[in-house]
């Protein structure tokens, strides 16, 4: 590409894709009424076609690392886009189940390379230091997708329609590919280091999850969006609902709670996490906090709301790990074409502890008997309490798993 690139402006382009990945993910919550109504289906039937999304993500995730190595930022971005705007064009225009099944499944497919698509220029076109504060901003600015699918798109959908609402998104795509078109180049170097291995990739691949340090690596980051998806998005709500008989919005208010201490945690160890031993220190830190304040929670009493309180700002600062897993990428890698494939796998490690972890607990808490106080004899076989020994468990594995990365690059460094 003859053009000179400029990573702060790619960079930003990356970033409102991820943020329209962000809010394609969370439009269930405004969007699956219209098709309940439509289609005259329940509310789990709907939310079971919409979530197809997050299967098509998956799959696509080491293919999508493959493809970003042979061809680059500019034409998987632009496929992606396009790729992903039919598919919100079918969503628009549903008429039966198996439509809306095919319209989030080529969407979901689209929006695949999305979060990859900022990681790839924060690895590829900033020096490693900035690489944590990066991720950080990708993580920040797809929560505010996720927001805007909530309260704004539903005034939109609510004031002015389905179909002008469905037409601002297509909009949003059409202005994300066209920015694409004309600001995406690449530089000769990550070019010529694609070509070299356009050939021998299936080799090359095979090296990359033969490496044990990328195995730790990959189980780590699943382990840490397991324990973050699932503990926000059902036990702490139903915990609080059922055991404290907190009324929705104010156990939903902890959730808030979690994820802003997240988002800030993002930008203020991003900051800091500037070097390998930064990285490292931190990635033990966040994991013995996260072990630490799991093991105060399994203490069978009933903890004040101000103690609760702390316990979600702990929860979500620890849960930062997980970017800290794509900062160690460039450590456990040696060449573009290996540092874009890794990523990939981490990033569907990721999700599929999310998606995992999300249907492990939502089936424990729905399926068992819940009991109504910490006092009862049958604490023990409480299913909001077991879970909790779950996320102990984990905690612990993947601190062993970082401390175990450590020892390693510190022999390889």
């Amino acid at each position: 590409m003859s053009k000179r690139c400029n990573p702060i402006l790619m960079f930003t382009i990356a970033c409102l894709f991820a943020f329209m990945h962000a809010l394609m993910m969370s439009i269930p919550i405004t969007m699956s009424p219209y098709f309940e109504h439509l289609l005259k289906l329940d509310s789990a039937t709907v939310l079971n076609l919409y979530s197809i999304y997050f299967i098509s993500c998956i799959i696509m995730q080491i293919p999508v690392g493959i493809l970003f190595a042979k061809y680059g930022l500019r034409m998987i971005m632009l496929v992606s886009v396009l790729i992903a705007t039919i598919g919100f064009i079918l969503h628009m225009l549903s008429s039966s189940s198996s439509m809306l099944l095919a319209s989030r499944l080529v969407t979901g497919a689209g929006c695949a390379t999305a979060y990859l698509a900022g990681i790839y220029v924060a690895i590829n076109f900033f020096d490693n230091k900035y690489l944590v504060l990066l991720i950080g901003v990708i993580e920040t600015i797809s929560t505010f997708g996720s927001m805007v699918a909530a309260n704004p798109l539903y005034a939109l959908l609510y004031n002015y329609g389905w179909g002008v609402a469905n037409i601002v998104i297509i909009i949003l795509f059409i202005l994300i590919f066209l920015l694409t078109w004309f600001f995406v180049y690449e530089d000769a170097k990550i070019n010529a280091s694609v070509k070299i291995v356009k050939n021998n990739f299936l080799i090359e691949f095979k090296k990359i999850i033969s490496n044990k340090s990328v195995r730790l690596l990959v189980t780590y980051a699943f382990l840490n969006w397991f324990i973050m998806m699932s503990f926000a998005g059902y036990w702490i709500r139903d915990y609080m609902i059922n055991i404290h008989n907190y009324s929705v919005s104010k156990a939903l208010m902890l959730s808030n709670i979690y994820w802003s201490s997240f988002l800030i945690g993002n930008l203020v160890i991003g900051y800091f996490a500037n070097s390998l031993i930064r990285i490292k220190r931190l990635a033990l830190f966040l994991s013995i906090l996260g072990v630490g304040m799991f093991l105060f929670m399994v203490i069978p009493i009933v903890f004040s709301h101000t103690l609760i309180i702390i316990f979600c700002i702990l929860a979500g600062i620890s849960g930062v790990a997980v970017i800290l897993a794509f900062a160690l990428v460039p450590h456990v890698t040696n060449s573009t074409y290996e540092k874009d494939v890794t990523t990939s796998i981490v990033n569907m490690a990721i999700m599929g502890g999310g998606v995992i972890g999300q249907y492990l607990f939502g089936f424990l808490i729905y399926h068992i008997k819940v009991k109504q106080t910490y006092f009862d004899n049958s604490l023990f076989s409480n299913n909001y309490y077991l879970a909790l020994w779950i996320y102990v468990f984990a905690a612990v594995f993947a601190l062993w798993l970082i401390s175990k990365l450590s020892k390693q690059l510190i022999k390889v460094n």
